[in-house]
């Protein structure tokens, strides 16, 4: 297999669970605003980024799948996960990073933020709308 095409799989294979995950996080958020911007306000986190929050992880999902501006969802999801892991659950909340006796760990966020970091350095890979439409690499 050709290299360009055997990376391509792997990057698409990356966006694929990483805006599959995404659209899965936005779901319950969606059905219920109001109550996890509630929560969520208990952990220090604006009423208003909840509602960016839950915007961006089904808008940008659906942009990682189809790799469309890929790079402009990746570093929008590396300033989520960057300020969910050393804010939200670092300072606020105080949580441990391994997940074995703790749901709230930042364990799966910092995954999260290495897939977005690893995707801002490869952008989408030939698999992509933006490799169809020549979107340019900067984006």
């Amino acid at each position: 297999m050709n290299y360009l095409f055997g990376a391509s799989l792997g990057i698409f294979i990356i966006r694929l669970l990483m805006g599959i995950n995404m659209i899965g996080h936005s779901l319950p958020k969606l059905k219920d605003l109001k109550g996890v911007a509630k929560f969520m306000k208990g952990a220090g986190v604006p009423e208003g980024l909840t509602y960016a929050t839950a915007l961006l992880e089904l808008v940008g999902g659906i942009a990682l799948i189809f790799g469309f501006l890929t790079r402009i969802a990746a570093i929008l999801f590396l300033l989520q996960f960057l300020s969910i892991v050393l804010y939200v659950k670092g300072i606020k909340m105080k949580s441990p990073y391994l997940m074995i006796n703790n749901p709230a760990a930042s364990e799966i966020d910092v995954i999260y933020l290495i897939i977005s970091l690893v995707l801002i350095i490869t952008g989408p890979g030939i698999y992509s709308i933006d490799y169809i439409l020549k979107i340019p690499f900067y984006l």
